[in-house]
């Protein structure tokens, strides 16, 4: 059980979870979470809300009162939710952002479940642990699986992203190697943290990938998957890294385990 999975005196007002972020109105943590209170026969309600780096520090404070008693974090505040927190889990402070809150013995509580995630959909891929990964991106989800692929022994990791001043960040905070957008660098085991609409410029980069993990799960194929399509390689969506986050999170929000197949199964109409 995690350290910090609820107890009973944390849920006694509990009502309702939320998941916060801009835009939001695509997220299946709705589906994935209310399938396990359905299972767990809790009755809690989980909802996505629409919030901004501004408007959403009035609802972290609302844990306080006990009748939200948690919070999902997606993009633009896991950097806000990490700053917030006034305890934050060794996975948080490795990588600087956090997608879960929670209140805990009067501190709000940050964890960052997306490194979980990340480490689960790769540990499938054993025979390719001792090779080289590139990373796509330099966001909060890039941090993350930096920080899946040192837990998981695999030091030799490129990042490959547009912002000179992130890359930079990136080596000094993790020590990995980081190309500028644009340059020709060999790439065969990648993840990519990039909405859909920034693929087009990594394109050129996609000739030699054998195994792609692509954190995207809605608009399917995305531009680089697509370019895959036709080849042997491995390609992997986000629904595993979802599904395999969102189990720690509500372990942590409601102090209780729901199998992986109920999850997965909420979703399985999506493939």
């Amino acid at each position: 059980m995690h350290k910090f999975a609820a107890q009973s005196a944390d849920l006694k007002k509990a009502k309702l979870a939320h998941v916060l972020g801009s835009p939001i109105e695509h997220s299946l943590s709705p589906v994935i979470h209310n399938a396990a209170y359905k299972f767990l026969k809790l009755p809690y309600k989980y909802s996505a809300i629409e919030a901004n780096i501004e408007s959403c520090l009035e609802i972290f404070n609302k844990l306080q009162h006990g009748e939200i008693f948690g919070l999902s974090l997606t993009m633009p505040l896991k950097e806000t939710a990490f700053a917030f927190a006034d305890v934050v889990t060794d996975n948080c402070t490795r990588s600087k952002v956090a997608n879960t809150l929670v209140y805990r013995d009067g501190k709000f509580v940050a964890e960052n479940t997306d490194v979980y995630g990340i480490s689960q959909v790769l540990k499938q891929q054993v025979k390719l642990l001792d090779e080289p990964w590139t990373i796509f991106g330099t966001g909060a989800t890039a941090r993350s699986a930096i920080c899946a692929l040192n837990g998981l022994g695999i030091s030799n990791v490129n990042v490959i992203g547009r912002n000179e001043l992130k890359l930079h960040e990136l080596e000094l905070d993790f020590g990995v190697k980081t190309t500028q957008l644009g340059a020709k660098v060999p790439v065969k085991n990648l993840i990519s943290t990039l909405p859909g609409a920034a693929q087009l410029e990594f394109g050129y980069l996609m000739e030699n990938v054998s195994y792609l993990f692509d954190v995207n799960y809605g608009s399917w194929p995305t531009t680089l998957a697509d370019k895959l399509v036709n080849s042997d390689a491995v390609i992997v969506n986000g629904l595993p890294l979802l599904v395999n986050q969102a189990q720690m999170q509500i372990e942590i929000m409601t102090g209780q385990q729901v199998p992986i197949d109920v999850l997965f199964e909420a979703i399985a109409h999506l493939g």
